[in-house]
């Protein structure tokens, strides 16, 4: 996904902000993150903020970012470590939970943290220069034709539309888009 990107880039970027990946649901927000996760750290750390009072507790209490990580270690049994653990919070519509994020942007820490979420309209209440903010969308053709293998059909597709060249395998590229319309960019269908 085109995401992915994004989050190499945000991987590297020394400001040590955290991240907030929001769209629709059923997009693939979760399982893009946590692949991108797997192939870049040592060590996720998944959480689904959703209901959970641990969590909320927990943020509400704590104001020192060594203490949260500490307490999120034992939560999920997990070490994390600094630069090489990405955690991960789901779900996320409290914003106990979000003022906690921004602790770890306004310190500049070493730590790396993404949220996730569907809700468009707590994104006001979130708001603040700790955090960056990056929209996902419904995967788009040209991920589709990644997604089912298609990547020489994408290239081709790309060369000829900037060259402004015939498609020598147009009626194939249009078959695979009455298939992407149909499934309306959502992953899992």
């Amino acid at each position: 996904r085109k995401i992915e990107q994004f989050l190499r880039k945000w991987e590297t970027d020394k400001t040590g902000k955290p991240v907030i990946i929001y769209g629709s649901k059923q997009i693939g927000k979760t399982f893009s993150v946590l692949k991108f996760g797997e192939k870049e750290y040592k060590n996720v750390v998944y959480f689904n903020t959703e209901n959970n009072i641990e969590l909320d507790d927990l943020f509400r209490r704590e104001k020192a970012i060594e203490k949260i990580i500490s307490s999120l270690s034992l939560i999920s049994g997990e070490t994390i470590l600094k630069d090489d653990t990405l955690v991960v919070l789901d779900n996320l519509v409290n914003n106990e939970i979000v003022k906690g994020m921004k602790l770890f942007g306004s310190d500049k820490s070493s730590y790396n943290i993404i949220g996730i979420t569907s809700r468009r309209e707590k994104l006001n209440e979130f708001k603040g220069e700790e955090i960056q903010f990056k929209c996902m969308n419904e995967m788009d053709f040209e991920e589709y034709l990644w997604a089912i293998d298609e990547r020489n059909l994408a290239d081709l597709i790309r060369e000829c539309y900037e060259k402004r060249k015939t498609n020598p395998f147009h009626k194939v590229a249009l078959d695979f888009f009455l298939e992407y319309i149909s499934t309306g960019g959502f992953p899992e269908v």
